[in-house]
């Protein structure tokens, strides 16, 4: 019997490609999307390609109501749902003090309470089966503040903060709990990203050279499927571990340094990986 899987935003990016990875290995895949009749002709392709394999639902993770029926209609695809992986998410760009409050608060009713109405949804059946994977898609920014980037980098803070929780809950019923942490990743995440900069800002010259160092990584990056292939081995395991980077081997090797460094070292190397006050000169009063 072909193992079912859940995947929340999952019209694009690294949702689409995990959807596509799974759905081709023989998996039985729902994924999520806040508008099938924006992506009707990419539901109709994916039918044509796997049948009844991939399937999609609308769900909208900031509604509580569209969240139940979302998690229903899965179920009634699905029968039961042996893997939830954690995908939806958005990011923001702009100075903290510049950033707008409810533009913050939107990012974590997005990526942290939209994530909780779809766990607390689905936890209850795994944890009645006393069998069950959930995987999150985090970022190195949930290990590392990345600046202009702090809500984003809190947001996921928080999810490694729930996971680990989860992980310890659930550890008796069965349920496992991993996060994927990717690192530059060549999707349209970054076109869809909100940019926030006061006129005149203090922090324009940052911020510019932040933003290219940026668009230049992706050009260099791993495609989404980078990321897809390494949660198709994960889910195969018998045993998984608390998380895994996914990246190329100069991030890999810059996280595995992270864990040895003094916090200061660790935040200039993040400023010299942006471009952003590499010389670190201080003010003159």
């Amino acid at each position: 019997m072909p193992k079912c899987v859940f995947v929340t935003g999952a019209s694009s990016g690294i949702g689409l490609a995990i959807l596509n990875d799974l759905a081709g290995k023989g998996f039985r895949v729902v994924g999520s999307t806040r508008s099938l009749l924006r992506n009707c002709n990419l539901v109709q392709d994916l039918k044509a390609q796997y049948g009844d394999c991939a399937q999609f639902v609308e769900m909208d993770v900031d509604d509580d109501v569209s969240v139940e029926g979302g998690v229903k209609k899965a179920y009634e695809f699905l029968g039961d749902i042996d893997f939830l992986i954690c995908n939806t998410g958005r990011g923001s760009l702009g100075s903290l003090e510049e950033h707008p409050l409810e533009e913050g608060r939107k990012l974590f009713e997005t990526n942290v309470f939209g994530t909780l109405r779809v766990l607390k949804k689905i936890i209850p059946n795994m944890r009645k089966r006393r069998s069950g994977t959930i995987i999150f898609v985090g970022s190195i920014g949930g290990l590392v503040g990345i600046p202009f980037q702090s809500h984003y980098s809190a947001t996921k803070f928080a999810i490694e903060a729930y996971a680990e929780c989860l992980r310890q809950e659930l550890r008796s019923f069965g349920i496992k709990v991993s996060v994927v942490r990717p690192g530059d990743i060549k999707t349209k995440f970054n076109e869809s990203t909100k940019k926030y900069e006061s006129p005149n800002s203090p922090y324009a010259n940052n911020l510019s050279k932040f933003w290219e160092s940026t668009l230049e990584i992706e050009k260099h990056a791993p495609e989404a499927s980078f990321v897809s292939r390494k949660i198709g081995k994960i889910i195969k395991k018998a045993t998984i571990k608390e998380g895994y980077v996914v990246a190329d081997w100069k991030t890999l090797l810059a996280m595995k340094i992270n864990r040895l460094i003094p916090q200061n070292v660790k935040e200039k190397l993040v400023r010299r990986y942006y471009g952003i006050d590499g010389d670190d000169k201080p003010e003159v009063c």
